[in-house]
């Protein structure tokens, strides 16, 4: 049977360890109140040409459209996160880094990036007749 000094012992050991456990593991964040350490996932939008290849991470997505919409895993609050966009379109690549965080609107707009590309060029259908020739004959 365990004396009362070890039960002490024991309690003490516990009441130490415990919460030294929970914050160095992230399970207990102090001065956060219980909604506030909870996990959340993130939601970001990329806006980009509606026939661009996009990928996160390396990975493509299958998603497509103009505005495509996505979800981070649960992540702690207060906690940011940061991805690698890749956008291909028309032949152009386009790489950024979306910082992604709870507090804020989380949007990264490619469109302006491949807006040379999207611009094409029409050929013209014919060859336009010169307003003046030179010759004064007739005149105006």
């Amino acid at each position: 049977m365990l004396d009362i000094t070890r039960i002490r012992a024991l309690i003490v050991l516990a009441a130490v360890a415990l919460p030294v456990y929970g914050v160095a593991s992230g399970v207990f964040v102090p001065g956060a109140t219980a909604s506030q350490a909870q996990d959340a996932s993130i939601q970001f939008e990329v806006l980009l040409p509606a026939d661009a290849v996009l990928e996160i991470q390396g990975a493509r997505m299958t998603p497509t459209g103009a505005v495509r919409r996505f979800q981070t895993p649960p992540l702690r609050a207060g906690v940011n996160d940061t991805y690698t966009i890749k956008a291909t379109h028309q032949g152009k690549v386009v790489t950024r880094d979306l910082h992604v965080t709870h507090e804020m609107n989380n949007a990264l707009d490619l469109r302006p990036d491949f807006a040379t590309a999207a611009r094409v060029r029409t050929a013209v259908a014919a060859k336009l007749a010169p307003l003046w020739d030179g010759n004064v004959q007739g005149g105006w």
